[in-house]
């Protein structure tokens, strides 16, 4: 992936093995109930749960996937997930006509279980690196090792690139979560955070939101996420670099999109609360 005009981030929080941060993650865990509750609010923008190799949103009645071939499925976290191979070269596709004005905030949230590669492998991805670079907006498994959640932001690209711990490649499903405030950049493996970075330009409170659809000089200066990576007329792709490249490899499951940034609380709630159905689904 290019490295031009953009900022990175390489973090490593993970001195300890995820089972060890877990215990003492819930040694100050807030009560589960209200965060989950929350986790379900009317900002989450879009759920695909692959049930039947389909690409249909269970949350909104809006971006249903356009799915290049027949997708191989497996037994997921939640009834059906995808069983991705770069071999196959699945095009996984959303145009995102009626996404909400004015997002500040957002959250991309996967149960995966990838294979081991050198090679980047997108979970999500949304871009136009035309004439004005870096438009993108990436979650994604980088060479082997990064967890990496990418922003364009204010017309600067930055990523956030997290030491993903060993056992995110160990088979099993893991909850991979990616947020952004307006401010910080944060991502997360089983509900616990491995990664944080404070973006250099915060979201700016512009309101008069309509004209930087149609404007793309506007929208390569606006601050609000989704213009960043360009305009409603450039689609997203769920396992792949733009239907052509960085094909993700392995199980994935239940993909949401919130317009919001999750609190910590309420990911390891929504980890916690799907933990038993991931290990049944694993064989545990």
């Amino acid at each position: 992936m290019s490295t031009r005009n953009h900022n990175r981030s390489h973090t490593q929080l993970l001195a300890q093995p995820l089972a060890t941060l877990a215990l003492i993650a819930a040694a100050t865990r807030t009560p589960a109930a209200a965060a989950l509750a929350a986790v379900s609010d009317n900002s989450l923008i879009a759920r695909w749960t692959f049930d039947s190799g389909s690409g249909k949103n269970a949350a909104t009645d809006n971006f249903h996937a356009q799915i290049s071939a027949p997708l191989k499925t497996t037994h997921g976290v939640f009834g059906d997930a995808l069983d991705l191979s770069p071999d196959d070269k699945t095009r996984i596709k959303i145009t995102p006509d009626a996404l909400p004005q004015g997002i500040r905030q957002l959250t991309f949230s996967a149960w995966v279980a990838p294979k081991h590669s050198t090679k980047n492998q997108a979970i999500f991805r949304k871009e136009d690196s035309g004439r004005h670079g870096d438009n993108r907006l990436l979650f994604a498994i980088q060479k082997g090792k990064f967890l990496t959640l990418g922003i364009n932001c204010g017309g600067n690209y930055a990523e956030l690139d997290a030491i993903a711990p060993p056992e995110l490649f160990d088979g099993e499903w893991h909850l991979v979560t990616g947020t952004f405030d307006g401010k910080t950049m944060r991502t997360y493996v089983d509900g616990l955070e491995i990664g944080s970075f404070e973006r250099q330009v915060p979201l700016s409170t512009v309101h008069d939101f309509a004209p930087l659809r149609a404007n793309r000089d506007a929208v390569a200066h606006s601050n609000y996420p989704f213009d960043q990576a360009a305009n409603h007329g450039v689609p997203f792709f769920i396992g792949s670099s733009q239907g052509v490249g960085e094909f993700y490899s392995g199980k994935l499951d239940d993909f949401r999109f919130y317009s919001r940034a999750l609190s910590a609380e309420e990911i390891q709630s929504l980890y916690l609360e799907n933990k038993n159905l991931s290990e049944k689904a694993s064989g545990i």
